[in-house]
């Protein structure tokens, strides 16, 4: 029996072999979205300038902020990335292709002027900084830069083809400042992961899916990898309407508990935030916190805030470290510096937002009127769908 011929065709079939019907978030929760995104950038940038600039720093010393934020992070990006591909998944010729353009538009749009912007800054403000060359530019380009297993693999590839010299003998590690970048690196390859996972299940598998989404998921598999799929199920479970979760009494119990073990692990081994269970108990409060908040009220004037905090978050999370680099090497170290690196962080970071990042959408629709997409397919993406998240207008 001939199996359907076209893209449309396999995914009216898919469609109704995976029946997945995908409510809209509501304002509470898409408000407690934002609220999250916006205090773990900064929490990160808070962890980072503490342990840079005072001499025995609580915050992003003792209790390193930074690490349980990022693990945060990892959670709520594999919720929404799920979220969206479920909603986008219900226009029938919503594909691999437009997956991968929605989520390269949101990466690189701020992401390659940005690290160009440190290049050059890197070699003004700081010109001793290592791994501040060409090479070092070229593999974050391509986010494959500070992975092993990755540059192992595109290495082969290249004396494969006969291009052996291009193919540096060491790891080639992340741009100079931008420390920062490798949890960039595991988002992206975490995307494709799962997108060539998905539309392999829900189109039927292809040869170049096989080729190509093998290697990916074997090459980006790590912990941070649980974390992120944990988010992903969660949404698939909770906002499908699989996971029922009637008894508000059990959440907060459940919220209590996750918070007191968390607490009772950080006094016994350290608050590092670094463990499995410690991710597994992020991913616990970050849900349970998402569903009690589904009614609940934001003022509006802390919504604004807060959903103008979440717009500018990922160009903070990108440029701080480098910022607070700068400071330390012509301020030096001390409570002045600290403050100041709090505030002037924060400044680059909505400057260069409205520079770049707030035009990813403007980018995404370009790209796809230029590769003929139809219109409603011109407009998928997280900001298309999430009301009171990635909102603002370009």
């Amino acid at each position: 029996m001939n199996g359907p011929r076209t893209v449309t065709e396999a995914a009216k079939v898919s469609a109704e072999r995976i029946p997945v019907t995908v409510r809209p978030l509501s304002t509470g929760e898409s408000h407690y979205l934002n609220c999250v995104r916006f205090l773990a950038a900064e929490a990160v940038m808070l962890g980072h300038v503490s342990k840079g600039f005072l001499a025995e720093p609580f915050i992003g010393g003792t209790i390193v902020i930074q690490t349980a934020a990022v693990s945060l992070f990892f959670f709520i990006s594999g919720l929404l990335i799920c979220y969206d591909l479920l909603r986008n998944f219900e226009q029938v010729d919503y594909g691999f292709v437009h997956y991968v353009i929605d989520r390269a538009t949101r990466i690189f749009v701020p992401l390659i002027p940005i690290l160009c912007i440190v290049y050059m800054s890197d070699r003004i403000f700081v010109p001793d900084y290592p791994n501040s060359e060409w090479r070092n530019l070229l593999y974050s380009l391509v986010l494959i830069d500070d992975n092993a297993k990755f540059q192992y693999y595109f290495h082969t590839v290249l004396h494969q083809i006969g291009l052996g010299a291009w193919a540096p003998p060491e790891v080639v590690e992340r741009l100079g400042s931008i420390r920062p970048l490798w949890s960039i690196n595991l988002e992206w390859w975490f995307y494709m992961a799962f997108g060539l996972f998905f539309f392999a299940v829900t189109r039927g598998p292809s040869v170049w899916m096989l080729v190509v989404g093998v290697p990916v998921a074997v090459l980006a598999y790590n912990d941070h990898f649980v974390t992120w799929i944990m988010g992903a199920a969660f949404a698939y479970l909770y906002l499908s309407g699989s996971l029922r979760l009637s008894r508000t009494w059990a959440l907060r119990a459940a919220l209590a508990a996750a918070s007191l073990l968390l607490i009772v692990e950080g006094m016994v081994f350290g608050f590092r935030f670094t463990g499995e269970l410690t991710k597994l108990l992020i991913g616990v409060l970050a849900g349970c916190s998402l569903f009690l908040c589904k009614e609940f009220v934001w003022p509006q004037r802390l919504s604004r805030l807060i959903a103008f905090g979440a717009a500018y978050s990922y160009t903070l999370y990108l440029t701080h470290y480098p910022v607070m680099v700068y400071l330390k090497h012509g301020l030096g170290d001390g409570v002045l510096s600290f403050c100041v690196a709090l505030i002037l962080t924060n400044i680059v970071a909505i400057v260069l937002y409205f520079l770049f990042e707030r035009n990813y959408k403007l980018v995404r629709r370009l790209l796809k009127q230029a590769l003929g997409m139809s219109p409603s397919l011109q407009q998928c993406g997280a900001a298309s769908r999430m009301p009171g998240l990635f909102n603002r207008k370009v």
